[in-house]
């Protein structure tokens, strides 16, 4: 058995294109080079439609590193595929985190001996903040047709003018 180095962590989202996967990574990855880490990445892109499965591999560590890795510490799966096709790549102890509930003759992903599995309805969470914003968008848009404050109007080029 190999030992492996700790001090290296290897993650991977994988889900549907359009899901955010490819976006999550990018800023995991921002915030780890940040951070002073060392990063390696690798990221597939489904057709040029959106759909089809993408994958965002980053792995970080302290010192240089010259391969992707062998194995996944952390599985971040948007989709029941994601999950399918990744699994496999994760260690016993590692960390899944998951988004989808099962099908009627299906089961949600049995715990792992020492891993450790979080279910996060990311796609309900998205779509609250999405609301959210469409909502604070809307009252923007009702505050853009009343009248600027007496106090702004002179700060206001057109309003020189008048």
């Amino acid at each position: 058995m190999v030992k492996r180095d700790t001090r290296y962590v290897c993650l991977r989202f994988a889900g549907e294109g359009g899901e955010g996967v490819i976006s999550a990574g990018e800023l995991l990855t921002q915030v780890a080079g940040r951070l002073g880490m060392n990063i390696h990445t690798f990221k597939t892109f489904p057709a040029e439609i959106r759909g089809g499965m993408a994958v965002y591999q980053l792995r970080v560590g302290p010192e240089q590193i010259l391969s992707q890795g062998d194995y996944l510490d952390v599985l971040v799966a948007f989709n029941r595929e994601g999950y399918d096709r990744n699994i496999a790549g994760l260690v016993e102890d590692g960390v899944l985190v998951y988004d989808f509930e099962p099908e009627e003759n299906e089961s949600v992903p049995e715990h792992r001996p020492g891993g450790v599995d979080y279910h996060v309805p990311m796609g309900k969470l998205a779509g609250q903040d999405q609301l959210r914003l469409d909502q604070r968008e809307a009252e923007a848009d009702d505050r853009s047709d009343a009248e600027p404050a007496e106090e702004l109007l002179p700060l206001m080029p057109e309003a020189a003018d008048v």
